[in-house]
């Protein structure tokens, strides 16, 4: 019997572009629970103890195990390092989605970028169920039946759903700008910085003022973001081949690094990062992982051996 893919070649989702991003999705999460206590995260009225719990306080982690948090957060980061370790993505994209979502509606820090990981957890469900590998780092598995086209199709499908959503993103986030007279004259990022509840800490006022100085920093700096986001927005309808995409990946990575050190937007900086690479980043193009490879092939021999002496 000829399958398609002896036909005509057809696009393997399961590359490690899909792995990476997946990685630093899950990092996102991981990083908050990990840097804070329960007790900075949750409160009595964020799981509905106060006037009764919600449906989707009751389904999540959090909200079943509210009279043990600590419990639940230790839990919750064993479950984000298996994910972000890549172990077994059939079994752990469900867990990972419902992490993250357990924690962007149950948490009370929670951003935007709590909320982009919950949906490109969840928008990668099908890809990762129809991933057969123990490590989503390894040789992907080849198209060679017709189970593994159908489930290659709605892994291709999944990918394209989360590029879709990191365009709505982009868009609404360079556009709606637009409806803001500072962001119109050139002035927003300056108040942003030194607001004392979200910009940079007070010691480094002075070096943010000295950096605006300069009569082109403000409208630069201001509606350089603005005009970088619309253009990620196009990059929607760019070709795989399109040596732009390289160029837009990397300015976006900068760009959200930059809000680590104007906002402190750690966590948000993973979710953007996962998401950017699976968006910018084509499955055909995988990322060269060679020291990844040797360490893992490493471990595993070192692992089989132990086995063996046992």
């Amino acid at each position: 019997m000829n399958f398609p893919s002896e036909r005509a070649p057809l696009t393997n989702p399961w590359t490690n572009v899909y792995g990476v991003g997946r990685s630093i999705v899950a990092l996102s999460t991981l990083s908050t629970l990990l840097w804070n206590d329960a007790i900075s995260l949750f409160s009595p009225a964020s799981l509905g103890v106060i006037d009764g719990a919600s449906l989707e306080v009751k389904l999540s982690c959090f909200g079943m195990l509210s009279e043990h948090l600590e419990l639940a957060r230790s839990l919750a980061i064993l479950a984000m390092f298996v994910v972000a370790s890549g172990w077994r993505p059939r079994f752990t994209g469900i867990i990972h989605w419902w992490v993250a979502w357990s924690f962007h509606v149950n948490a009370i820090p929670s951003d935007g970028g709590d909320q982009v990981a919950a949906i490109v957890a969840l928008l990668l469900i099908p890809l990762t169920l129809g991933d057969p590998r123990k490590w989503h780092w390894q040789v992907p598995p080849k198209i060679n039946s017709n189970w593994r086209i159908v489930t290659s199709r709605f892994g291709l499908a999944s990918m394209i759903f989360v590029r879709i959503q990191a365009a709505i993103i982009y868009l609404h986030a360079g556009v709606g700008k637009l409806y803001v007279q500072e962001w119109l004259n050139g002035t927003a990022l300056y108040y942003w910085v030194l607001d004392p509840r979200v910009g940079v800490p007070s010691d480094y006022h002075s070096w943010v003022l000295a950096l605006f100085s300069y009569d082109f920093m403000n409208p630069l700096l201001t509606w350089g973001p603005m005009l970088l986001e619309v253009v990620l927005f196009l990059g929607l309808a760019m070709s795989s081949e399109n040596p732009l995409r390289k160029v837009l990946l990397v300015l976006g990575l900068i760009f959200h690094a930059a809000n680590i050190l104007f906002f402190g937007l750690v966590s948000f900086f993973f979710s953007m990062a996962g998401l950017l690479i699976l968006y910018m980043r084509p499955v055909k193009q995988p990322f060269v992982l060679s020291i990844s490879k040797f360490s893992w092939s490493f471990l595993s021999a070192g692992f089989r051996r132990r086995i063996g002496e046992t």
